[in-house]
């Protein structure tokens, strides 16, 4: 579910990806374009759905922030630290 300065939501199964409001929407070019690639590469590096939602509600927050359709890499938000399996 999209919603302008609300963002993106996502229910998986029983649990909610929440959102990341913006304060100000600049262009939303590439902003659904970059959600997606980001879900399918965080899947391709085995990261979970609720984990890639969650970043790819990020980095589209990101994206509407400035005009363009290109995000500068220290715009990027940091990926989350994969956890480690013993």
């Amino acid at each position: 579910i999209t919603t302008r300065l609300v963002g993106s939501e996502m229910c998986i199964e029983t649990d909610l990806v929440p959102s990341v409001p913006v304060t100000e929407v600049k262009d939303t070019i590439g902003a659904g374009d970059a959600h997606i690639g980001t879900i399918l590469a965080c899947l391709t590096n085995d990261m979970s759905l609720a984990d890639a939602v969650a970043y790819a509600n990020r980095v589209s927050a990101a994206v509407v922030g400035i005009t363009g359709s290109s995000l500068p890499p220290e715009l990027l938000p940091p990926l989350p630290k994969k956890e480690t399996q013993e």
